[in-house]
């Protein structure tokens, strides 16, 4: 559905979430009690998926600092939320089978790095269809950039352009293009 989860697991252990024990075996147990079976394992395999996120867990951040985990889940949700959305109509008709082709093609893996490089004829939708799949995909990246009209851009201001994007605002002059390379 397109969400992102970051759980915190704040005065409690992963494993105890994923296996069930401690508090929530003794949980399980009287909910066993008043619902049905297939609820209960139902809430078991929910309990399992949540338990093997990565996600935060306090007594591993600075020795169960709460500050710090609170400044750390903010500066990465603020991270996330820095991530905006490139603007595409709505009524956009024949591109879908396209952005389905290019989707294919890149085949999204965890901790992947990827360049995508779109060409063809002018007036085609190749900024379309890259916007679309950049909308699709930037949030599966810690960090990403979109890079267009690259034919009317110098290559050193690309280069500062894409430092500057995937460094988090740390801006450079670069005035040499190997510099950049």
């Amino acid at each position: 559905m397109n969400q992102l989860v970051m759980p915190i697991f704040y005065d409690v252990d992963p494993a105890d979430v994923s296996h069930h024990t401690g508090s929530y075996a003794e949980a399980l147990q009287e909910h066993n009690k008043c619902f049905d079976q297939r609820i209960i394992d139902e809430w078991k395999n929910a309990l399992r998926e949540v338990g093997e996120l990565k996600g935060w867990v306090l007594k591993n951040i600075d020795g169960g600092n709460e500050e710090a985990l609170v400044k750390l889940v903010v500066a990465t949700i603020s991270n996330e939320l820095e991530k905006d959305s490139l603007i595409v109509s709505d009524d956009l008709l024949g591109i879908q089978s396209h952005v389905e082709k290019l989707r294919n093609l890149l085949n999204i893996k965890p901790d992947d790095v990827k360049i995508v490089g779109v060409w063809g004829l002018g007036g085609i939708g190749k900024t379309t269809i890259a916007k679309v799949i950049y909308n699709e995909i930037s949030h599966h990246f810690e960090v990403c950039s979109f890079l267009k009209n690259v034919r009317d851009t110098s290559l050193i201001d690309l280069q500062n352009q894409l430092l500057s994007e995937i460094l988090k605002g740390v801006r450079f002059n670069i005035t040499n293009k190997d510099t950049g390379i």
